[in-house]
């Protein structure tokens, strides 16, 4: 039986995309952006790890990408890569009625401040566990042992969703009940919580 439901952001409850990022940075930078893409990628990491900071991730950003744009435009660049998917919306907003929800998230201040602001649906999650202030990322076994620590779950009745192989592999491994969710394929995710006996009037 079901206690509780334990989400991701990026790939779940929102949808993202770099690429027109990307673009708006294009005219503001020295260097195409698509030639420090590895070396972002690098550095996101050890800001989503809790490694750096805002200040430290921005102005390292700034320099590796040639930009002189202002660290207040490269900062809302970098938020604005998010996207709604309405439909786990709507339905984290049926089950949040019966269910505990929480987040479980690789992510980090930038986004995190963004996203709480701009999306009614986070109100309904009153904690979550967070990579870059727990110091830990996914798949790492840590964090799941940070989450159901910190969150009070029992793994066995909580299902854990996310977007990414990897990190379904280890939170079961953890004893999560899981979904590894698909966007293009909600109705999976339907399905899967009727095999888990969820209250069907949610389900609608």
């Amino acid at each position: 039986m079901i206690g509780a439901f334990l989400f991701d952001i990026g790939g779940v409850l929102l949808g993202f995309d770099f690429e027109p990022a990307l673009e708006r940075l294009r005219g503001s930078c020295d260097r195409p952006p698509e030639d420090s893409r590895e070396q972002m990628d690098a550095l996101k990491i050890e800001y989503e790890c809790g490694r750096i900071g805002r200040r430290d991730f921005v102005r390292t950003g700034r320099e590796l990408l040639g930009h002189h744009g202002g660290d207040a435009e490269f900062e809302r660049i970098w938020q604005q890569i998010f996207f709604p998917n309405t439909p786990m919306h709507r339905l984290v907003e049926r089950l949040s009625a019966q269910y505990p929800v929480f987040l479980l998230s690789n992510t980090n201040d930038l986004h995190l401040e963004h996203i709480l602001a701009e999306y009614p649906v986070f109100r309904l999650f009153p904690k979550g566990v967070f990579s870059h202030l727990a110091g830990v990322m996914k798949p790492d076994p840590e964090i799941y042992r940070i989450a159901e620590s910190d969150l009070e779950l029992d793994p066995v009745r909580t299902i854990f969703i996310d977007d990414l192989s990897q990190n379904i592999g280890a939170a079961r491994q953890h004893g999560f009940q899981t979904h590894h969710y698909d966007m293009t394929s909600h109705e999976a995710l339907i399905a899967r919580l009727r095999e888990l006996n969820v209250a069907p009037d949610l389900l609608q």
